[in-house]
């Protein structure tokens, strides 16, 4: 999620910056095209492309960028065999093209106006186009599903696309819901995981007072019955639930809540046992539930869980996103446990009696 961190850091900036990004990545390399990073006048950077061989190269540069006025390119050839200064250093064996641009004028007004989409759940794209003044590029915006068609004729539909060759297509993905149904200390570290790989996390509970360490942390948290919760967030097909109060009745009662809103994502903790008694008597479409939650990589304990739980997040984000740009039906990866209780019938689980 480092790009919509360098996209909110671009927004707001309140003093001259070079945005550098990744448009041609051939062989093995840290970040792949698209990846960007803002480098600030005073050397303050956010975000990255490389593991830290290229930026202060880079950094040298943005003087003369921003004192041009004018994008560049910067190749860095990384194979050792004919550039030793680059390749021996970082090994990748790579080579990358870099997009200096001067964070300014249109580009930063196009940057405000993206980071206001994407932070009402919208996603958006940013077109660069070549100008008709040489070394110039001209920008303009798609939001919402034109953001995501790949076709520069459905792109200019919905986009307003400015004329001239195609460069570089960046697209911003707003940040996924993670609803945690359960606010015990123990789903703190998942918590806090899942912040950390871009999710906006919602902690959800019965118990009022269970929540108020929560909310003094300043944790964004909500209270009530597991109707009132699923009415309250409006639950959407692009929400993850994770459901993991421990309390087995309040758990099936908000399984059973969430399932009506088709959500991307529903992790269930607990053995094969407790998770077919919360399916028990419920027709689930095998893909949207994950059970046991979490990759399996032998993890115990609340933090290697809420590993395993993180690293399947991002397995099915990636997924989704990448069909979504494809314009395909959501992916069927989902992994639900077998044996017990559980058996399966026409693409749904069932309980067997």
């Amino acid at each position: 999620m480092d790009e919509l961190n360098v996209l909110e850091c671009a927004a707001g900036l309140q003093q001259p910056a070079v945005m550098a990004t990744i448009v041609r990545a051939v062989g093995h390399s840290y970040r792949k095209e698209g990846a960007s990073m803002l480098l600030l006048q005073g050397g303050s950077r956010a975000g990255s492309i490389s593991p830290g061989c290229l930026e202060q190269d880079l950094q040298e540069r943005v003087q003369t960028i921003l004192a041009a006025g004018k994008p560049c390119h910067v190749v860095y050839n990384m194979d050792p065999v004919e550039d030793a200064l680059w390749g021996e250093a970082v090994g990748c064996g790579g080579a990358l093209t870099v997009l200096l641009e001067p964070v300014a004028g249109e580009l930063h007004s196009r940057l405000q106006r993206a980071f206001d989409v994407v932070s009402k759940g919208v996603p958006v794209r940013l077109m660069r186009r070549s100008s008709e003044q040489a070394g110039d590029i001209c920008y303009s915006l798609a939001i919402g599903g034109p953001a995501l068609r790949n076709s520069p004729a459905d792109l200019g539909r919905g986009g307003g696309v400015t004329q001239g060759m195609p460069l570089l297509d960046t697209l911003w993905m707003p940040k996924e819901r993670l609803i945690i149904f359960g606010g015990g200390e123990d789903t703190v570290p998942v918590s806090e995981a899942a912040v950390r790989i871009g999710f906006r996390v919602i902690t959800a509970d019965w118990r009022e007072g269970v929540l108020q360490a929560r909310r003094a942390r300043g944790e964004e948290v909500i209270a009530g019955s597991a109707r009132d919760i699923v009415l309250a967030l409006e639950i959407r097909p692009t929400d993850y639930i994770l459901i993991c109060s421990h309390n087995l009745a309040r758990d099936k009662e908000m399984l059973a809540e969430v399932l009506k809103r088709n959500p991307q994502y529903i992790g269930l903790l607990g053995s094969a046992k407790r998770v077919g008694l919360l399916l028990d008597g419920l027709m689930v479409r095998h893909q949207v539930i994950h059970a046991p939650v979490g990759l399996l990589i032998g993890a115990e304990g609340a933090e290697e869980i809420a590993v395993s739980i993180a690293a399947e997040l991002v397995s099915v984000r990636s997924a989704m996103r990448s069909s979504m740009r494809k314009g395909v039906e959501r992916s069927e990866g989902g992994r639900i446990i077998s044996g017990g209780r559980l058996s399966t019938k026409n693409g749904f689980i069932q309980a067997a009696r």
